[in-house]
């Protein structure tokens, strides 16, 4: 992209600023499409902005957590801890019933991701200022973005109906990098984040009562579709015998909050055949080898303190370090001085309760 000098008269309200590093859609796409900017500065109105990828700042969308989706599984039955969340700081391998944490033992293939991440903030890739903006996820949905991430299969409706309204012409297509090989296979202890459970310090007579209710949804696919989509015709209507349009946004409830059926699941009604297969894949035990901690839950009360501490030094460090915007070295070296000796101690009362475990 050229620059030219503004006069001091020209009205700037009137253009959009654009930054080095920034692509822009240019006016003459016909003849190549993407203007790179090699400056500060402001283009017309008529110039879509356009960084190249945005990415949140939470577990499992960084830009890191994004490349370690195409290479950190090929480590044998790598496992986050999910007792101790999406972050990867703590895992399992080799289903060797041991913990295992990126202090002591950091994933080669998550390093080099974090080197990349780096690498591209530097490039200009990653937007600038993917630590700060106030929400990234507008700047996805108004299409500021060629590339963004997201924690699910599919494009969401929702996200293209954004999209389209801010741009006639825009499309975003979904792309996974998990591998959906026959031969391969992805290690699980099974449990699923449904988040539907009775609260043990209810009332017998509120538990009994829940428990009905939650018969009564599970019981058939009209009950299912009542609570998790609405009235059909009215908040909703099925497209085809998997797939769903939402109609209004009187009920927008997600049921993995709360009533969670992979029976009767429906999905996105912009969900591609592709998209489906890959769900499909997931549902599939075979798709899975079985961890031999499979019923196994970490109770964390006795190192509370510790798991607070780590949870400081977390939102400090980690995701910040994954997204590129530190150096890789120096970043790590203040997350460690912060949070090592609590991961530590969390690691070997984690080890403690899986051995006893296993020895049961």
């Amino acid at each position: 992209m050229s620059a030219v000098k503004l006069s001091e008269k020209a009205d700037l309200s009137l253009l959009k600023t654009i930054h080095k590093g920034d692509f822009c859609i240019s006016l003459r796409s016909f003849q190549g499409g993407f203007e790179y900017s090699e400056y500060e500065g402001v283009v017309s109105p008529a110039y879509p902005e356009l960084t190249p990828i945005i990415t949140g700042r939470a577990a499992g969308n960084t830009m890191a957590a994004m490349l370690a989706a195409f290479d950190i599984y090929e480590i044998p039955d790598y496992m986050w801890i999910t007792d101790m969340g999406w972050e990867g700081v703590f895992y399992f391998k080799n289903n060797d019933g041991k913990i295992y944490n990126i202090f002591d033992d950091m994933p080669e293939p998550l390093w080099e991701d974090i080197l990349l991440s780096r690498q591209l903030y530097l490039d200009g890739i990653l937007h600038p200022d993917v630590m700060s903006l106030p929400d990234w996820y507008a700047k996805v949905q108004e299409g500021s973005c060629a590339i963004s991430c997201g924690a699910d299969i599919g494009v969401a409706g929702s996200l293209q109906a954004a999209l389209t309204q801010a741009d006639p012409n825009g499309v975003y297509e979904a792309v996974t990098f998990y591998n959906f090989d026959e031969d391969h296979r992805f290690a699980t202890d099974f449990k699923a984040w449904d988040f539907c459970f009775i609260p043990s310090t209810s009332t017998e007579e509120n538990k009994v009562r829940t428990l009905q209710f939650l018969n009564w949804v599970a019981a058939s696919q009209e009950n299912f579709d009542l609570c998790a989509y609405g009235i059909e015709g009215e908040t909703w209507e099925p497209v085809g015998d998997r797939q769903f349009k939402v109609n209004s946004d009187l009920w927008a409830a997600e049921t993995w909050t709360w009533v969670r059926n992979a029976a009767y699941e429906r999905y996105d009604s912009n969900f591609t055949e592709a998209d489906l297969m890959h769900i499909d894949r997931f549902h599939d035990a075979d798709f899975f080898n079985a961890s031999i901690l499979s019923g196994f839950s970490f109770n964390s009360e006795p190192v509370s303190n510790q798991v607070a501490q780590y949870n400081v030094a977390l939102g400090k460090y980690w995701f910040a370090i994954q997204n590129g915007a530190v150096d890789p070295e120096e970043g790590m070296a203040l997350f460690r001085e912060e949070a090592y000796d609590a991961v530590t101690a969390i690691c070997e009362e984690m080890q403690r309760q899986i051995d006893e475990y296993l020895n049961r």
